[in-house]
């Protein structure tokens, strides 16, 4: 986006607007996925296409913040967007995350389909690291006692 709030996307990324249905985006680090990420989340939202219709998701939380945030300005930017107003408030609880967060926000909407508890929560990573640490020692543990 340049600092009047135009995005600006090259060939291949004009490309990717082009597509129906599912785009999957995979490039090396710096190469504009983000960009093109926004650049087609806003050419769906012209065409009418609802945020709760639209799902973004990246690795992490970072990629997943910034993400956020450009197509926030990316909307904000848009002189031709219709309902401008809803589509910032429906941004809020548009499926824009990481992949753990899409996958969780599954599970909770499906918990007795999926054979979860409904109130599950996602481990933060030390905690998944101790709860590892300390299953891989009681497994040591077991082992060791049967040899």
């Amino acid at each position: 986006m340049d600092s009047g709030g135009v995005l600006r996307l090259d060939e291949d990324q004009q490309k990717a607007l082009q597509e129906e249905g599912r785009v999957i985006l995979k490039a090396s680090a710096g190469s504009g996925k983000t960009t093109t990420i926004v650049g087609l989340y806003l050419h769906l939202l012209r065409k009418g296409v609802g945020t709760h219709e639209i799902v973004a998701i990246t690795f992490t939380e970072k990629a997943a913040a910034e993400l956020k945030e450009r197509i926030y300005r990316g909307v904000m930017g848009e002189e031709k967007l219709k309902e401008k107003e809803r589509i910032v408030t429906a941004l809020t609880h548009a499926p824009i995350g990481t992949i753990h967060s899409f996958c969780a926000s599954i599970l909770r909407d499906y918990p007795l389909e999926a054979g979860v508890h409904p109130d599950f929560r996602v481990f933060e990573e030390v905690e998944s690291d101790q709860i590892l640490t300390e299953a891989v020692r009681t497994y040591l543990d077991r082992l060791n006692s049967i040899t």
